[in-house]
């Protein structure tokens, strides 16, 4: 390998972008990653409040953004017109969660909120997945 000093611009670029690909595999290597499963209601009915998702939340500078998760499985129900749903996915600890699983009333929305610990998934508010 060459000195640095002996290293032209466009090799420097290519060196340091290596060397952050490399930094970014082994912090994930550090990061206990945990497999969580999530399963809609019995039957979803997806004509009240939209689809049955499960997305991965971000605030970044107050800006809430969401990573859907593709499905595993579904079984949709023709005659009734509803869907089961599951999700099966490996997630790094501390990951927070957004996921619209079961179908409420006509009237209200229903979103459950998780964190991933060590042991799996736990229930938290809304305030601490969106921190609003």
């Amino acid at each position: 390998m060459k000195e640095l000093s002996e290293m032209n611009f466009s090799e420097l670029q290519e060196l340091q972008k290596l060397i952050s690909e490399e930094i970014q595999k082994r912090k994930l290597a550090e990061q206990k990653i945990v497999s969580v499963s999530f399963e809609t209601c019995d039957y979803f009915d997806p004509r009240k409040h939209g689809g049955a998702y499960v997305a991965i939340v971000t605030n970044t500078n107050g800006k809430i953004e969401r990573q859907f998760i593709e499905l595993t499985n579904r079984t949709y129900d023709s005659k009734r017109k509803t869907y089961k749903a599951i999700w099966n996915v490996e997630l790094p600890v501390g990951t927070k969660i957004e996921a619209r699983l079961n179908d409420g009333s006509w009237k209200n929305e229903d979103r459950d909120y998780y964190e991933v610990t060590e042991n799996g998934l736990e229930k938290v508010s809304r305030s601490t997945v969106l921190g609003i």
